[in-house]
């Protein structure tokens, strides 16, 4: 009879309080959270019972699981990735729970307010090169991190440092303040005596007496999601991998999934868990995979997933346990000893498939190496094709709190405790602040690691330095030799001049080198020796690069568009123009088409093909991304650049042997194309192989299985036309075609086209 009242009593209860207000009105990416009360009651409510909701937004369906908050209640976090009218609908393992099965709702997304990046560009996701992060709408992420393995004991409501009430709060704050964007955190499972804070204790399941915790954890999440922080977390190993059965790990993984995957993350599992250390027992990778698995399938936000790696002495890339597996999406590697070797970056940056690389635990400072050997690190990390890095410094990655701290036994650098205020106030935190700095006043991603390839430098200690280059026009290298020793740059343009500055890393200052610097006929230039002995960074700049919008005669004249073809140059008749408009800025001009049906065709082309090389660029600035693809430059049948959704593009060409899509006809771009900014596109066919450059960079190259004279066709050359099948019309600005027949790479001499650079 008892039971029979309390089914009674929870159905009531479900039915006046589970109701929620018609519409909630939620910010785009923000978290909107719902409530359920069930109408049973359950032994297990972890184990017994799993919720769901659908969202949906016209064409837009994403499926969020609920998770058990203990006694009764079940929550559902949501953060909506299109602005409008959301509606829902919840689905429960037990159709008969009338308080978990069929509840519906409606949610108002309106335009995110604030000033956070992550919420005005959305959740961060992996870049269509797959080399770096970006936010949703293609805007790249920088990865600056601060390590906290120990926040779950981090204080939230007190603090042993004047002036600073909450210890949590303050490290937040500070690093904010110091423009970090990552928070690389391991979320404790227990097994610490004497816990500070409550904790969850998932090594005999999850009940009620863990809610506490995990309550804990919801407002460090939240309190990190409402300062702009991605929280790189991973959920700790200590006693949870060998005990369960993979029926019950998927559960967990889809728990943690349902409880923090509507916040701004990270998933990087537990702590060395991609193939662990030769001798260690818990070689649990295959365990770690079911989980991460389930994590994946029940996470809407495709949210970039790792694991957290061995140090490289026994893991890297190519060995990588995770590396084929399809829900895994980049490398958080730990590397210790010297700065990043060469043999370790290029396994990171050759292996494949291609991932984006994160120096995720490099040494900390006061715990391995000192001030200067972390800021190296940073620094070498970006120049080695690492687009990211976890700073972390002794006292704070451990949560030293106590009066009376017991020393890690592998804190082999300082001998002196380091309490967390201690190390939240190092003068290495700024030193992350000026590599930031350094770096977003550069377009980072495009910068191409070098690892010693003489075509590009010839450095006195190559074992003490790093370059990266973007193409010919900006070099970046970095000493830290203790030497004033450098070396000389190559691969410039020797009819270009240059500025050049020396940065120190240690106070943010420049000083100019020189602002009109000439490379000798081969491309070289000899660096002047560093103005001390201690590490600096090296900024060459090209002088004239990067104007925008780009020059171009008058389209409307009879010489509109200017072609080089078969080495004669020809004027064409005017562009005819459908659906856009010519755009003049300055006294320059360009066409814009405004992606409804508009296109140009350029009359007299049919014939522009044959070659037995090519060269073809366009300037081009995108306004929007197509929504399958579209033809910035087409000639139907014979060649043809196009880019897709995410900005990925590629240039495609058939040739006498070798028809469209057949193998080794198509270069594909691993820089995308960013919104609204000028960039020139330039792909080359030098009888063999097709490559794309873009802004003069190599960005993409065929296999060497093309070989042969350009296809011939009837079609005319077309720009931003979309077709019957998958090319959409272009929304943007285009001018200055350029085809050749010749393979003049873009960092190539005109006067000497053989010469490499």
């Amino acid at each position: 009879m008892r039971s029979v009242l309390l089914a009674l009593f929870l159905a009531m209860t479900a039915s006046s309080v589970s109701a929620q207000p018609s519409t909630q009105k939620v910010e785009r990416w923000r978290v909107a959270e719902i409530t359920l009360t069930s109408s049973h009651a359950y032994k297990d409510p972890f184990d017994d019972v799993t919720v769901s909701a659908t969202f949906t937004h016209g064409n837009v369906v994403l499926v969020r699981p609920a998770f058990w908050d203990g006694g009764n209640l079940w929550k559902i976090r949501f953060a909506p990735t299109e602005i409008g009218v959301w509606r829902y609908k919840t689905t429960c393992s037990n159709p008969t729970d009338i308080g978990l099965e069929g509840r519906t709702g409606v949610m108002q997304c309106v335009p995110y307010r604030g000033d956070l990046a992550i919420y005005k560009h959305g959740f961060v996701k992996v870049s269509a090169n797959h080399r770096y992060f970006t936010y949703a709408d293609g805007t790249p992420f920088f990865y600056l991190g601060d390590t906290h393995w120990e926040i779950m004991h981090e204080r939230f409501n007190t603090s042993n440092y004047p002036g600073c009430s909450s210890q949590f709060k303050c490290e937040v704050d500070k690093r904010v303040k110091q423009g970090f964007t990552v928070y690389q955190t391991e979320w404790m499972a227990g097994g610490l005596t004497n816990p500070n804070e409550p904790v969850y204790d998932w090594d005999d399941g999850i009940s009620d007496a863990d809610m506490p915790g995990f309550r804990n954890a919801d407002r460090k999440f939240q309190y990190l999601a409402n300062h702009g922080l991605v929280v790189a977390n991973a959920m700790n190993w200590r006693g949870l991998i060998p005990k369960y059965p993979d029926d019950y790990l998927r559960k967990l993984g889809r728990y943690w999934a349902a409880r923090y995957g509507a916040y701004p993350v990270l998933w990087t599992m537990g702590q060395e868990t991609d193939g662990l250390y030769p001798d260690d027992p818990r070689n649990l990778d295959e365990k770690w995979q079911v989980l991460a698995k389930a994590l994946s399938e029940n996470d809407a936000y495709h949210h970039p997933l790792s694991a957290h790696m061995c140090n490289t002495g026994t893991t890297v890339a190519s060995n990588s346990l995770w590396r084929d597996k399809p829900y895994h999406t980049w490398y958080a590697a730990q590397v210790q000893g010297a700065p990043l070797p060469v043999g370790v970056a290029e396994d990171f940056w050759n292996s494949l498939p291609t991932k984006p690389a994160i120096l995720y635990e490099p040494p900390y400072e006061y715990f391995w190496t000192n001030r200067a050997g972390e800021r190296i690190r940073a620094y070498v990390a970006f120049l080695s094709g690492f687009y990211g890095f976890g700073y972390g410094v002794a006292g704070v990655w451990d949560d030293n709190y106590s009066d009376t701290p017991v020393r890690d036994s592998g804190t082999t650098y300082d001998p002196h405790f380091k309490f967390w205020y201690d190390g939240l106030n190092r003068k290495s935190g700024d030193d992350m602040t000026r590599m930031r700095d350094f770096f977003s006043k550069l377009n980072w991603w495009r910068l191409i690691p070098r690892y010693g390839d003489a075509k590009w430098q010839h450095f006195i200690r190559p074992s003490e330095a790093r370059l990266a280059t973007d193409g010919w026009k900006t070099y970046v290298a970095y000493f830290y030799n203790k030497t004033t020793d450098t070396g000389a740059l190559e691969g410039m343009d020797p009819h270009t001049q240059y500025t050049a500055h020396w940065y120190d890393p240690a106070n943010g200052n420049y000083t100019l080198i020189g602002a009109n610097i000439q490379p000798d006929t081969g491309g070289s230039w000899v660096i002047p020796s560093k103005p001390d002995d201690g590490d600096w960074a090296l900024l060459v700049q090209a002088n004239d690069v990067g104007a925008s919008p780009p020059s171009h005669p008058n389209p409307k004249s009879a010489t509109a568009i200017e072609w080089f073809s078969k080495g004669v140059a020809n004027h064409f008749p005017p562009p005819k123009v459908v659906g856009g408009m010519y755009q003049t800025e300055l006294g320059r001009e360009w066409v814009s088409l405004s992606g409804e049906g508009s296109y140009v065709e350029l009359p007299g082309t049919e014939n522009l093909d044959g070659m037995q090389a090519l060269t073809i660029s366009v300037k081009v600035r995108l306004n929007a991304y197509p929504p399958q693809n579209t033809a910035i430059v087409s000639k139907e049948g014979s060649y043809r650049f196009s880019v897709d959704a995410h900005g990925s593009w590629h240039f495609e060409l058939a040739t006498s042997g070798s028809p469209w899509y057949s193998e080794g006809t198509v270069a594909v771009s691993w820089i995308p194309i960013l919104l609204h900014q000028w960039v020139v596109l330039t792909g080359v066919y030098d009888g063999q192989t097709i490559s794309d450059y873009q802004d003069g960079s190599l960005c993409g190259a065929s296999q060497p299985l093309v070989a042969g004279p350009v296809a011939l066709s009837t079609s005319p050359l077309e720009l931003g036309k979309s077709n019957s099948q998958n090319m959409n019309s272009m929304n943007g600005d285009v001018c200055d075609l350029r085809i050749v027949e010749s393979s003049r790479h873009p960092t190539q001499n005109s006067e000497n086209p053989s010469k490499e650079r």
